[in-house]
């Protein structure tokens, strides 16, 4: 198995048991009516907040198309506020918790720049996770030569 799946499959098992205790503890501090209120209310804001979300989604998809530019920041803005309902709908205190956040643009901004740098990472070798080399002073190379097009002949 890869790092990158093991990864994914220890957050997802480290979730779900977080999940779990922390309902346990919800059911003692409240008590189990109004924990199952809790989570049935969030569902279903969750369930608002991803139809809203679509159709603000499918109306910005359209606005780039006609504007002729690429849709892929209103798209990606658009994904996590699907994000953020999906967790939402999702039963559980934490998944709520992280949905609540995702609703913040500025949370969904860093998120979409973490996840695209880790996508990066593990998909480009971690060219992402290294620093960026420097040149030494005085140390430059230049490569000459010229520019040729290949439409034009010889």
């Amino acid at each position: 198995m890869l790092r990158g799946p093991r990864l994914v499959l220890a957050g997802i098992l480290g979730l779900g048991l977080l999940e779990l205790v922390v309902l346990v503890l919800a059911v003692r501090w409240i008590g189990l009516g109004w924990t199952l209120l809790a989570l049935v209310a969030t569902s279903l804001l969750g369930v608002v907040v991803v139809r809203r979300a679509g159709t603000r989604a499918l109306a910005q998809l359209g606005a780039a198309v006609r504007d002729g530019r690429p849709p892929t920041a209103d798209l990606a803005d658009a994904g996590g506020v699907v994000l953020a309902g999906f967790l939402l709908v999702l039963p559980g205190f934490v998944g709520d918790l992280l949905g609540a956040a995702l609703l913040a643009r500025p949370v969904r901004v860093g998120a979409r720049r973490l996840l695209g740098r880790v996508a990066a990472g593990l998909t480009l070798g971690g060219w992402a996770s290294r620093p960026p080399t420097r040149r030494r002073p005085g140390h430059t190379e230049v490569v000459r030569g010229e520019v040729v097009d290949p439409d034009e002949g010889p």
